[in-house]
């Protein structure tokens, strides 16, 4: 029997989510009650400035996490040349990121991040070229001019304010973030562009289970990742408490 490519990658993006929000769920409730393995592991994975550890490598090593997703993707794009206008968006998103990292991000000696948060970072971009692909062949429905219209209107504008958000962190490296009009009303506009920019990715996708279960998957660990940097700024510095952490009124 042949097996079904796209309700693997279903069920593959919907086991990270559905894990990611049980253990997700497991440190905001329970984080500050006690130290529990569990919550150790996620906090070592989102929050920020952790001492250096043995274990740890410097977050300028995301250098060569985007190098590998770039070439990577650009085989896959090339070996099958499928969904153009999709696979060229995300190979511009994985090649701003690239930039950013080497012109844009101030590293510190304190910034790490864990091996094994790396590698999985490293094989995010792979799995989701792979997922564009598929989503292709096992594609059900047909995409329309406003389709593409609406994901790339969506995709730059939401690439531009990510940008210059990421410029604003850089420049305010070791203080609460605020010279850029978004951080007046949201805690991590750069979380609320990158959902933005799958969305994006969503329309201009042939939008199968695969493709639905990915964007699942990226707003939950946006999510859990804007949480926990909302707490770790309301917990450690002077914050403003108008700030919603991601959509208004909602979250």
């Amino acid at each position: 029997m042949e097996l079904n490519l796209n309700l693997f990658l279903t069920f593959s993006w919907l086991f990270l989510s559905a894990s990611l929000l049980l253990f997700g769920t497991w440190v905001l409730i329970d984080c500050q009650i006690n130290y529990s393995i569990i919550n150790r592991i996620l906090q070592y994975f989102y929050l920020k400035e952790k001492p250096a550890k043995q274990c740890d490598i410097s977050k300028s090593y995301f250098i060569n996490f985007y190098i590998i997703a770039l070439c990577i993707n650009l085989i896959l794009f090339l070996l099958n040349f499928s969904s153009f206008l999709l696979f060229l968006l995300f190979l511009l998103h994985i090649s701003r990121r690239l930039y950013e990292c080497i012109y844009v991000h101030q590293y510190s000696f304190q910034t790490t991040i864990d091996y094994f948060y790396y590698f999985l970072r490293l094989f995010h971009y792979p799995c989701v070229g792979f997922t564009i692909i598929i989503d292709y062949k096992y594609s059900s429905t047909n995409l329309t001019i406003f389709n593409y219209f609406l994901a790339l209107i969506l995709f730059f504008n939401a690439s531009y304010i990510q940008y210059n958000v990421h410029l604003t962190l850089a420049k305010q490296l070791h203080s609460i973030p605020n010279h850029y009009w978004l951080f007046n009303s949201f805690t991590c506009p750069n979380s609320l562009a990158e959902i933005a920019i799958y969305i994006s990715f969503y329309i201009a996708s042939y939008r199968t289970s695969a493709m639905a279960s990915l964007m699942l998957w990226i707003f939950l660990n946006q999510s859990l990742s804007t949480l926990l940097s909302h707490r770790w700024y309301y917990n450690h510095k002077s914050y403003s408490t108008k700030r919603c952490i991601l959509i208004p009124f909602i979250l």
